[in-house]
């Protein structure tokens, strides 16, 4: 018992440093770390770890296994893009950055790929390298257009990450839906300080996962896309679509501008731009493609 208390004193300390020095994900790097020793062996340098971000970085690594870790290990993470059309131009205004695993790989769709780092509880580790990779194509993009990230929202209050995004420019940050918010002062408070910084926050998925219109009133992001259900339910439901051209017009209203995600025809694509959206995205204007054949 004195072993276990010891030990629990110790992994504390080390996760309120990590907390003031490089946040959430190092201090859950650290859990583990100390986890994986018996502490009367375990050699002192190894606590050295938690201050550089390389021996973290090497860390995260020996972490997965299987498929995943071929994929982390040998840099196999491909950002694919996927362009935003603004409206009513049509023009190319920005590109969605989107992680694939390789191509003959069961891990290549994001799906699979995110589902599986989330199995080995490396869910948030691994979207902080796939950022990293992402942020490698601001230098190859035209000056006139923008670059949106995926991100989840608890990483929002991790100091590493907030780190690398500020003084990033043309960047835009998608705001996941997958997770639950029940308490979003902490969050706006950091939104606030990145878009005085000039990074817009997006709000991803609305009306799908745990974002709804209540959602996007509260968090007042610069932009919401809907996503691709309700494009395709307002373009077969008459009374949804008038329902929808009201609640655009509620979130246009509050400064939030539109994008309407999963346009496949140019039927869907006349109906929201009718419908009033600032934005589209979809197959109908491109696939997504490995971005240095877009660039």
């Amino acid at each position: 018992m004195p072993t276990y208390t010891f030990k629990n004193q110790i992994i504390t300390c080390i996760a309120n440093i990590c907390d003031e020095v490089l946040g959430v994900l190092t201090r859950r790097l650290a859990r583990i770390e100390v986890n994986m020793y018996d502490y009367f062996h375990y050699k002192e340098k190894k606590y050295y770890f938690f201050c550089n971000k390389m021996i973290a970085k090497e860390f995260l690594y020996s972490t997965s296994f299987g498929e995943l870790k071929k994929i982390v290990d040998n840099k196999l993470i491909t950002t694919y893009v996927q362009e935003i059309i603004k409206v009513p131009k049509y023009e190319v205004v920005g590109y969605e950055a989107l992680s694939r695993g390789p191509a003959n790989s069961s891990l290549f769709s994001a799906k699979n790929l995110f589902d599986e780092a989330k199995n080995q509880d490396i869910k948030y580790e691994f979207e902080f390298l796939c950022i990293i990779n992402a942020l490698a194509l601001m230098n190859s993009m035209k000056d006139d257009t923008f670059l949106t990230i995926n991100m989840s929202p608890l990483l929002l209050l991790d100091k590493t990450i907030l780190a690398v995004l500020y003084g990033v420019k043309r960047l835009k940050i998608e705001l996941t839906e997958n997770t639950p918010i029940t308490y979003w002062p902490p969050f706006l408070f950091v939104i606030s300080r990145l878009q005085n910084e000039g990074i817009d926050v997006w709000l991803d998925d609305v009306e799908s996962g745990f974002f709804d219109f209540e959602t996007v009133n509260t968090v007042k992001p610069k932009v919401a896309k809907l996503c691709m259900s309700i494009v395709k339910r307002a373009c077969s439901d008459v009374l949804y679509f008038c329902i929808l051209r009201k609640a655009i017009k509620e979130m246009q209203n509050i400064g939030v501008e539109i994008v309407a995600e999963g346009i496949e025809t140019a039927f869907q694509a006349e109906l929201m731009r009718t419908i009033g959206v600032n934005y589209m995205q979809g197959y109908f204007f491109s696939k997504p493609r490995d971005a240095l054949s877009a660039f």
